[in-house]
């Protein structure tokens, strides 16, 4: 057990290094060791020494640990993840398909589809599993259901379903009826 709560400890140590720049150009060691091992009060009264030359001020201390204030310049450089843009959308019922695909920068497959159509289903897979492909080369996938956006289905002229089109630069460049490979739909999105 002693063993183990060493091991805990010095891994927790090792993630705090990481976390406040120990690992970038300073050390951070044990100061006291045992050749038996640590019991629970040596393991909690541990120094940890920081060899910083940037910062030759002393810093606080609290009985035997030494505390390291955070760095004004690792708290200002630090921003909010974005989250990322999702490169498979279900059109919902009542969206514009303009305002969707406005801010897209790549190739957009629009996939025409049916909950009740079985090869739309079948299609509707392929296209989930390519979803981090379209991600790495910027595509944007556009899943429109076809009883939730009528008009537009009408106005596009999608008679048969699956129908997928193929947009780029704002520009229709291909339109098929059926279903599309995984080896086509890569090769659409180049």
């Amino acid at each position: 057990m002693k063993t183990y709560s060493f091991v805990l400890f010095s891994s927790s140590l090792f993630v705090l290094s990481a976390v406040i720049g120990c690992a970038g150009g300073t050390s951070a060691i044990l100061d006291q060791e045992s050749p038996r091992g640590y019991d629970s009060a040596q393991e909690q009264n541990a120094v940890v020494k920081q060899d910083v030359a940037s910062e030759p001020a002393a810093m606080p201390t609290v009985g035997q640990t030494t505390y390291i204030e955070p760095s004004e310049t690792l708290v200002g450089s630090m921003t909010t993840p974005q989250p990322p843009t999702p490169s498979l959308i279900d059109l919902p019922a009542s969206s514009d398909l303009d305002e969707a695909i406005a801010t897209a920068s790549g190739t957009i497959i629009l996939d025409f589809y049916a909950d009740w159509c079985g090869p739309c289903r079948s299609q509707g897979k392929i296209l989930r599993d390519l979803e981090s492909t379209a991600a790495q080369k910027q595509a944007l996938i556009v899943k429109v259901n076809v009883d939730q956006h009528p008009e537009l289905a009408e106005q596009l002229q999608v008679s048969a379903l699956p129908t997928l089109m193929v947009v780029k630069n704002g520009q229709l460049v291909h339109r098929q009826t059926g279903m599309a490979s995984k080896k086509d739909l890569v090769n659409w999105m180049q």
